[in-house]
């Protein structure tokens, strides 16, 4: 099921960065478009977007294991969702116990399975898009 979710997030990208270049293609082969060169606005500083879909608010992995998922309750529960969905036929209270064991210690070990749960661009960073990915299994 989640390889299923990350091929369309990854064709979902696919599309979106078709998309961004065939409006830059339009954009150049346009006449009525005009380029003005830098040097004759001296105060723009360049204006970095987004990717489209993509949210500018972003958290660390190491800030959102530790304040985001192993803070509450509820966090811990989406933990324990995103590592039943990863460890498929084992024991859930294996699965309990893995994540009372993570969030107790707090160390690289929390980091290293939030970065694999929870980054699916391997950005660094955990969006608000990512967030909700295990929200809807059961």
């Amino acid at each position: 099921m989640v390889s299923v979710g990350l091929c369309i997030l990854e064709t979902i990208a696919a599309i979106e960065t078709v998309f961004r270049l065939s409006q830059q293609y339009i954009l150049m082969q346009d006449i009525n478009v005009t380029v003005v060169p830098i040097e004759d606005q001296p105060n723009i500083e360049p204006r970095i977007e987004p990717l489209i879909g993509h949210s500018m608010h972003r958290t660390s992995i190491h800030h959102y294991a530790r304040h985001g998922l192993c803070r509450n309750f509820e966090g811990q529960k989406k933990l324990y969702k995103a590592l039943k969905t990863k460890l498929c036929n084992t024991k859930l209270s294996f699965i309990a116990g893995l994540v009372i064991d993570l969030c107790r210690r707090r160390d690289s070990m929390l980091d290293k399975w939030v970065k694999e749960l929870f980054d699916i661009d391997g950005d660094g960073f955990v969006t608000h898009h990512e967030k909700q990915f295990y929200n809807y299994v059961k």
